[in-house]
């Protein structure tokens, strides 16, 4: 630590809910340069400066989807979460444990477009719909009482909107847009969980192309900067609305005369409490949105560091940090916390990322893709190779890749299932691959399978192994599909 005196005393001591305040400064200022603003889409541009406010210190991404389902959901109140699928495997159980599953209803799933540019709207629109005429559902959340800090939202919305883990589609700017107006029209929350944004490269036709420096690909404005560019929602003003009628339009002060009046006179003055977090806001300005961006360091510099951040509203950023486990033991991973603002501020995160990690991962994906072409491709096996697809691409943009994975796909001819193919991989050349189907969400039909399906996928990645074991784990894969290919026919004569 560069100053012992003051850092490294700070850096040992329970932190501040929202988390480590140097490192919420110097992060705001770094995102705002990494997400330049975007203005290529009428009739609004997407302003990207980030604030300070705007930022909660994580104890990363997974442990923070657990939290946010914890200050923001409630299983009687918020009627379902739909899950983007193909899906990351391990956030299906941080749903069942916050009281969503497919076993009572209120976990389900909603497919990518087949256009190549994200969540297939029309379908989760019409499934919104669908629960919200299915039933009669309570006005108020019926185990929670979130008070004035947070609110119990009627949906959530989880996705990967950039190199999607594990299809690698990357959500278009027109269709980032449209879903936001939809979250904002149900009463929904969008999580994206943003790990990928700054792993983005141009795709290479072969391995020795790769850079020594790879400077960041401007990535596209995060959900969350969308919707903070629209303004308050109309549930947010009804909200404001709701605290106007608590005050004495002449003295501020609580009106007696609100039905229920105490009820309401203490939540006003609860969010009185709040305004000098925010002074350069109104009390009437204060929303919580529709979308919160879950960024990580696990993938930026290491998974054992445990921490990341939140970019949303203000109000929902200081509403997250009034989780109860981070009011009891302070912010997560402070020390952590700490040690990343040094590493940060001094350049040393972006010297890492450019000279590092996407040349390693370019690289590392132009031999794992190249070798995919050669062995698999004559068996009819495909991949997504350019995950910046739809209307915002031009015919000089350069393909992009991102992420950790790829995901092949079978062809349909070929008689048996990417699950087959793994355990054949796993028993005859300890080869582990991850079958489609363990991205589904699973128990929506009828005897617990998934709606949405995907037996001739698999998932495999390429930054983990050594580079040589790359190469060698493709083609002991082709090995295996070729074996059950003969075998396939053999069984037919």
């Amino acid at each position: 630590m560069s100053d012992p005196q003051t850092s490294s005393i700070a850096s040992l001591q329970y932190g501040p809910d929202p988390g480590y305040s140097p490192l919420r400064s110097s992060l705001a200022s770094w995102l705002s340069t990494c997400y330049q603003p975007q203005n290529t889409y009428p009739p609004h541009g997407f302003p990207t400066l980030t604030t300070a406010e705007q930022i909660c210190v994580t104890g990363g991404a997974s442990q923070n989807l657990a939290n946010i389902l914890q200050g923001y959901t409630d299983p009687g109140y918020t009627r379902c979460v739909w899950a983007v699928s193909p899906c990351y495997f391990l956030a299906v159980p941080i749903f069942e444990d916050a009281g969503f599953s497919t076993k009572n209803g209120k976990l389900k799933d909603v497919r990518e477009g087949e256009d190549g540019e994200g969540v297939d709207l029309g379908e989760l629109e019409r499934g919104i719909r669908e629960v919200e005429e299915g039933g009669k559902w309570p006005e108020k959340p019926v185990y929670k009482t979130p008070g004035p800090h947070r609110k119990c939202y009627k949906h959530i919305i989880y996705l990967v909107a950039t190199s999607a883990n594990p299809s690698g589609i990357t959500t278009s700017l027109r269709r980032r847009h449209d879903l936001v107006q939809l979250a904002r029209k149900y009463d929904a929350l969008i999580i994206s969980d943003d790990v990928y944004d700054f792993l983005q490269w141009p795709v290479l036709s072969s391995p020795s192309e790769a850079s020594t420096s790879l400077p960041l690909t401007t990535p596209l404005p995060r959900l969350s900067d969308i919707d903070i560019s629209l303004g308050p929602s109309s549930h947010d003003l009804a909200l404001s609305a709701h605290y106007n009628r608590t005050r004495s339009p002449a003295s501020g002060k609580p009106n007696d005369s609100t039905p229920n009046g105490q009820h309401h006179n203490d939540m006003a003055d609860d969010l009185q409490d709040m305004q000098p977090l925010f002074p350069d806001h109104t009390i009437q300005d204060l929303h919580f949105g529709h979308a919160v961006s879950n960024g990580s360091f696990s993938k930026l510099l290491s998974p054992g560091l445990r921490t990341g951040w939140t970019h949303s509203t203000p109000a929902f950023a200081h509403g997250l940090s009034q989780t109860g486990s981070t009011r009891s033991g302070g912010a997560p991973s402070q020390y952590c916390a700490a040690l990343i603002h040094e590493i940060l501020s001094s350049g040393e995160l972006e010297r890492h990322l450019t000279e590092v990690v996407r040349p390693a991962l370019q690289r590392r994906h132009a031999l794992m893709l190249s070798t995919v072409k050669s062995i698999l491709g004559p068996l009819g096996i495909t991949c997504i190779e350019d995950n910046r697809t739809g209307p915002h691409r031009t015919a000089d943009s350069p393909p992009l890749f991102g992420g950790y994975f790829l995901w092949l796909r079978l062809p349909d001819t070929l008689p048996f299932t990417a699950k087959e193919v793994a355990e054949r991989a796993l028993e005859e050349e300890q080869l582990v691959v991850s079958p489609g189907e363990n991205a589904e969400v699973s128990g929506e039909g009828e005897g617990g399978e998934a709606r949405v399906r995907f037996p001739k996928c698999m998932r495999v990645c390429f930054s983990w192994e050594e580079e040589g074991d790359l190469v060698e784990g493709v083609e002991r894969l082709g090995a295996v599909i070729r074996r059950m290919v003969e075998e396939s026919k053999e069984g037919e004569g």
